[in-house]
């Protein structure tokens, strides 16, 4: 099993519910959500393998994707767009205590979803 299959199998139930929520309560278009959805696959690819809890996504771990893809000479509006879609999910899923496992997540503070702006464009 490679690393997105491993952790994409443990974030599928909150994803699934998130992209309902972009396309019914935020009423976001099919593009936007589709573009969202393939941020967020290419962010959970990259992360450990070694991850089975949604509170375990730290910072550094978010850093290290937009770096890596600031690497590879994507756009800033693109770059804007993957944080945006990161940020949106940690957003939802503390609003609605949403879990992968069944339990509520209690660990993450709020102060969680507003971590992540680390990044600034120029």
């Amino acid at each position: 099993m490679n690393n997105f299959e491993h952790t994409l199998r443990w974030t599928m139930p909150v994803l699934n519910d998130f992209y309902d929520y972009l396309s019914k309560e935020r009423d976001f278009s099919s593009h936007t959500s589709n573009a969202y959805e393939y941020d967020l696959n290419r962010f959970i690819s990259s992360l450990p393998k070694n991850l089975y809890h949604f509170e375990q996504i730290n910072r550094d771990m978010i850093y290290n994707f937009l770096s890596k893809e600031i690497d590879k000479k994507y756009s800033s509006k693109t770059i804007a767009r993957r944080l945006a879609s990161i940020k949106s999910l940690f957003k939802y899923s503390f609003a609605n205590l949403e879990t992968f496992s069944g339990e509520v997540i209690t660990s993450l503070s709020k102060s969680a979803c507003f971590k992540l702006n680390f990044i600034t464009f120029k």
